[in-house]
């Protein structure tokens, strides 16, 4: 089994570094990663073992940081420019080797451009790089996990990993912990969210419950009375769609099994909640909720990580499993449009 070298720069990004390894020795079923701080013993000539750890692997990951590429000697120099970096001379293996390089950008850093890095590096700026959000840490390493393990020689997902899970931890900043937990409390009352139905015979008569002193409009999921079609696994929702207008939903499942839905207008050109972008600057950006399926239908609750505001979403599923078509309803006052999403 070939390895994974991971290459980075201590006074850049060690902390990010080691959350990556952490997460990547949980997620990948016995795989091989190099990390020069763990991987060379004592008294082994440091420029060798490297060397030999590049030739071993298949695919490197280029841990690229704020200061990067700025990094310098006391004297000024940039680190990149002497011959002797221990970077520079990782990279620079690797892109004669010609294996995977894949830049993974850590803490809102930027790729750096063609005067930030020696001409013998220029390689790298060819190659497609991977954004790792704090904001969005165990989502981001998922979707970076799915394209390692498709690489030949790259170790498979262990069964008891999730893909693509979504888990907050301490790093991750108090204002997304407490939209995350206002998410969970808007899923546990999801059942009240309302959806324009599509079919009569699915759906209850509706029903009034009082909230202080007003009455409002519930409707709740009833059991079908007939089935056209075999209802599909639940897998058959997880996936990307996209609707006419752009607008893109990523419908999987977290951690603990439960449906999730991410959606929002900066999620097709690559930018939703990417580090290389800023967090959102207005409404509809960033949307994520919890939900469950019932049958051929989903039904989430979802929060807008830049205003706070409410969102509920129901889609059904076609009988050949490439359409979702439902509605989503925004804010308090309910204004509900129809959606009809395609599988990208």
């Amino acid at each position: 089994m070939s390895g994974i070298f991971i290459s980075y720069r201590r006074s850049d990004s060690a902390g990010h570094t080691g959350r990556l390894t952490d997460d990547l020795n949980e997620q990948l079923d016995g795989q091989a990663l190099f990390r020069d701080i763990e991987a060379i013993e004592a008294g082994v000539d440091f420029v060798q073992a490297l060397e030999r750890a590049v030739t071993a692997c298949n695919v490197m990951l280029v841990i690229i940081g704020p200061s990067w590429s700025s990094a310098a000697l006391a004297n000024g120099n940039k680190r990149l420019f002497e011959t002797g970096d221990f970077v520079r001379m990782e990279i620079e293996a690797a892109l004669a080797r010609d294996i995977r390089v894949i830049p993974v950008l850590v803490g809102d850093a930027q790729m750096p451009g063609p005067a930030d890095i020696p001409d013998t590096m220029s390689a790298l700026l060819r190659r497609n790089a991977y954004s790792i959000s704090d904001r969005r840490w165990q989502y981001d390493i998922a979707q970076l996990v799915d394209i390692l393990v498709k690489i030949p020689g790259v170790a498979g997902r262990k069964s008891d990993a999730p893909a693509k899970a979504i888990q907050v931890k301490s790093g991750m900043s108090g204002w997304l912990k407490a939209a995350f937990a206002a998410i969970g409390v808007l899923a546990a009352l999801a059942v009240g969210l309302y959806f324009v139905p599509r079919d009569e015979n699915q759906v209850a008569a509706p029903s009034t419950t009082r909230v202080s002193g007003e009455t409002e409009p519930v409707l709740e999921m009833a059991t079908p009375t007939t089935e056209t079609a075999p209802a599909p696994v639940d897998s058959a929702f997880y996936a990307t769609w996209i609707s006419a207008g752009g607008e893109v939903f990523d419908i999987n499942t977290d951690e603990n099994g439960t449906p999730y839905v991410f959606a929002g207008s900066r999620m097709d050109d690559g930018t939703g909640g990417g580090a290389d972008t800023p967090p959102p600057s207005e409404p509809g950006q960033d949307i994520y909720g919890n939900g469950a399926i019932n049958g051929r239908r989903l039904k989430a609750a979802l929060k807008d990580l830049y205003s706070d505001e409410p969102y509920a979403v129901q889609f059904e599923l076609s009988a050949d499993g490439t359409t979702l078509t439902g509605s989503i309803t925004k804010g308090e006052k309910g204004e509900t449009r129809e959606l009809e999403l395609r599988r990208r």
